[in-house]
């Protein structure tokens, strides 16, 4: 994989392999606790994201991670988003990894220049891995996280279908799933994971998103949709791009939706999209 600027792309797939193989090595004797917003969080989330910093984080290069980020103020959001960042999520679906399930995985974001520029992630039960190298997305579906990444045989992904399936899987967040409903004959998965559920949508297993998330959520997976021409649009009207600055997503840090989407976001290709708005209009509030 080739290096542009700080993306190393091999070095950033080494490090989820191993991020990977620690998470699953340490599930059995697993316990949680419950941080201020009722989310969960493990001593893996916190191992995994020292872990990151330590490997990621360099004096022109900033680190933000999920578990770390309420330490910063708006003048650190500002000087970090301007220049060049890593944004992690060091487990994505925390509660299903901590209860046994597999939908859950783990994500690496570059940002530079107030954009999202290139993204990794894993989903370490099924060994699938995804990441942007150059204009592309790869793919690959590794037998074990031992595997030296010189070893891993990619695949280049292809733009999934645009055209809307009344059968096609709609994967839902977790929010949505609790206050939102969804009136279609479609089959519909909360996997309470936003990144295996997108990398889901990448992969053409779903055909839609329905949900909210935090930046972290979605940093490593952005580059890739804009890469497959995958749009996202908030319910109110604000599209979801690699541009941080673009309203999509909340900077303020008195906030409490600090770091989230400014509203429910659905994602899809565009004809899919168009369609899905047409058979299920954004309800006005």
């Amino acid at each position: 994989m080739a290096m542009e600027t700080h993306w190393n792309g091999d070095k950033i797939v080494e490090l989820l392999l191993k991020c990977g193989k620690n998470a699953i090595g340490h599930r059995e004797k697993l316990g949680f606790e419950l941080k201020e917003d009722g989310s969960l969080v493990t001593d893996i989330d916190r191992q995994n994201e020292v872990f990151l910093k330590q490997n990621l984080e360099t004096d022109d290069c900033c680190f933000i991670g999920e578990e770390t980020i309420r330490d910063c103020n708006e003048a650190i959001v500002r000087k970090t988003l301007q220049g060049r960042c890593w944004i992690v999520d060091p487990i994505d679906g925390t509660a299903p990894y901590a209860h046994g399930f597999l939908t859950w995985g783990i994500s690496i974001g570059y940002l530079e220049n107030y954009r999202h520029k290139h993204g990794a992630v894993i989903l370490p039960d099924s060994g699938e891995i995804l990441a942007t190298r150059n204009d592309q997305v790869i793919y690959a579906r590794i037998p074990s996280l031992d595997i030296p990444v010189s070893d891993i045989d990619w695949t280049v992904l292809a733009p999934p279908p645009d055209a809307w399936s009344p059968g096609g899987m709609i994967m839902l967040g977790q929010r949505y799933t609790r206050y939102g409903r969804v009136p279609l004959p479609n089959p519909v998965l909360s996997s309470g994971s936003a990144v295996q559920a997108l990398a889901s949508v990448i992969c053409n297993k779903a055909q839609a998103y329905i949900g909210h998330m935090k930046i972290w959520d979605v940093a490593g997976i952005l580059p890739m949709m804009e890469r497959l021409g995958i749009l996202a649009i908030l319910d109110n009207g604000t599209p979801m791009t690699c541009n941080v600055l673009g309203g999509a997503f909340d900077l303020d840090p008195k906030s409490k939706e600090f770091w989230g989407l400014a509203d429910t976001v659905r994602i899809a290709r565009p004809k899919a999209l168009e369609t899905l708005n047409e058979i299920m209009p954004v309800e006005k509030t």
